[in-house]
């Protein structure tokens, strides 16, 4: 087990955990916490090297990307109990739709499903070069200021909710101009408010970012908001929590397996909720099917 401290309800988690080991038979779990200059990857490359042949990650969007940097192309799988501040990961997957007894029993007994996972090269504006993977998303722009803005503890205690109101002050912010470029084709400017690059259809605040996208289909959706007018958030909410649908004024939609943005000034970037400041070049890929995770 990887389980980030910090986590909520993280010791009811390893407790729960611990007895169905013990119903199973199959003993205790190896326990290993994450700690901020060790954030999941460390430990669950000791998991591989002592010959887990499952790791389970108590925590949220962050600690999964952790982990699951090192366990993807492997054949040991994940196991995710969503005790974190988004767990848009585990929404996707449907598992915050279950207790937390119920996860337990998908996590260690459930059957495997194979997902595709991004990889993402980042150009920092010091000219230092950041190799990343993201399981949900990565966006680049105002979603990413709005994600850094929110406070740890709102986070903790609140939740997505946390992350939807400041998005809602975020949205007065002014657009972005910054160039896009698909599969190799050239880059074309756009003025928006972000560019989201992802692979989940939707957040656990029950909004729809990516109408068509499944979780194996072995694509990047690629999500730009050319919104100029605060008053467009109007129609660009009621698209996405009421009628999902394709490419309008204020929600522009495309597919793509490799994708470069390049903004024109410095820029945050957030990875599955992880924030990396002054981004002057993202490159993202997709890797299909390459990581293993518990389901029902």
């Amino acid at each position: 087990m990887v389980v980030n401290p910090f986590a909520r309800r993280a010791h009811e988690a390893l407790a729960s955990v611990g007895a169905k080991c013990r119903d199973l038979g199959i003993g205790a779990p190896v326990t290993l916490f994450t700690t901020e200059s060790e954030p999941g990857a460390p430990q669950a490359r000791a998991a591989l090297d002592q010959g887990a042949d499952l790791v389970v990650v108590v925590g949220g969007d962050g600690t999964v990307r952790e982990v699951a940097k090192e366990l993807m192309g492997t054949d040991v799988a994940l196991g995710i109990l969503s005790r974190g501040s988004g767990n848009v990961l585990a929404h996707n997957l449907r598992l915050t739709q279950l207790d937390l007894t119920r996860q337990v029993d998908v996590a260690l007994t459930g059957v495997v499903a194979m997902i595709d996972v991004g990889r993402v090269e980042l150009t920092i504006a010091d000219g230092t070069v950041r190799e990343e993977i993201f399981t949900t998303m990565v966006g680049i722009g105002r979603d990413a200021e709005a994600i850094e803005a929110t406070r740890y503890e709102t986070k903790r205690f609140i939740g997505w909710v946390a992350y939807a109101a400041q998005g809602a002050k975020a949205a007065l912010s002014p657009a972005l101009d910054m160039k896009v470029g698909l599969d190799g084709a050239p880059e074309v400017p756009v003025t928006t408010w972000t560019v989201l690059i992802g692979l989940t259809p939707s957040t656990p605040g029950g909004l729809t970012v990516y109408p068509d996208a499944q979780l194996d289909d072995g694509l990047l959706h690629v999500l730009r908001v050319p919104i100029t007018h605060p008053w467009q958030w109007v129609k660009a909410a009621r698209i996405g929590l009421i009628t999902p649908r394709g490419n309008t004024d204020v929600l522009d939609y495309d597919d793509a397996r490799e994708v470069v943005v390049y903004p024109k000034e410095p820029q945050a970037t957030q990875l599955d909720g992880d924030v990396i400041a002054d981004v002057v070049e993202l490159r993202a890929r997709i890797v299909p099917g390459q990581l293993q995770v518990r389901v029902y």
